[in-house]
């Protein structure tokens, strides 16, 4: 008699483990589809971020330079800004290639990781760039419109709405980098998470 309600509690406690088990599993799975799903919104949302700067880009380089030539500012000076801005955005359009074109699934999230990486790395190098080039432009820009104007009051005024302009683009550009740099940590983490759990 013993030894029947030892087998019998044996077989219950297997069908436990095996039940445990099984929801262990399940919710393995759905955490994992979880963090598939935030992979997935973390680069939509680097996606959105670059289609928009891509759009400004098309839009600011015929924009500015029509502006500055209809302004009277020199051609080299206007031929410079257009090179500038051609350049920020070929720069924007080789930071985000590739990384649209995935279709995010488990079995590509190594492809997804490398591009983010790639991704991140240009947008944290292009300080270095960025910073010095708004400078000498800046400089520039400065010289241009002084030849132009030569009216003190006239000048101030000017420069002081190129400046304010200057720091309303600066802060919306700034906080649409470091929100992609954010995104893409957060894409980074979730593919470091999956590759814990598969240990």
């Amino acid at each position: 008699m013993g030894q029947m309600e030892e087998k019998m509690e044996l077989e219950q406690m297997r069908g436990q483990l095996a039940l445990l088990r099984e929801k262990l599993k399940q919710q393995e799975i759905i955490s994992e589809k979880a963090i598939v799903e935030s992979i997935k919104r973390g680069v939509g949302s680097i996606n959105r971020i670059g289609v928009v700067q891509v759009l400004i880009g098309l839009f600011s380089v015929p924009f500015c330079c029509y502006v500055f030539a209809g302004m009277g500012l020199t051609d080299d000076f206007v031929w410079g800004t257009g090179i500038m801005l051609t350049v920020c955005l070929c720069a924007t359009v080789y930071a985000h290639f590739g990384l649209n074109l995935l279709n995010i699934s488990r079995d590509n999230l190594i492809q997804v990781g490398l591009r983010t990486i790639r991704l991140r790395k240009i947008y944290k190098t292009w300080y270095y760039f960025a910073i010095p080039m708004l400078l000498v432009w800046g400089y520039f820009l400065y010289c241009e419109l002084a030849m132009l104007i030569t009216d003190a009051e006239q000048l101030k005024a000017l420069l002081l709405s190129v400046l304010i302009g200057g720091v309303i683009g600066g802060a919306i550009g700034v906080s649409m980098h470091f929100k992609s740099l954010h995104d893409a940590d957060e894409v980074i983490g979730h593919i470091r998470e999956l590759n814990e759990m598969e240990k």
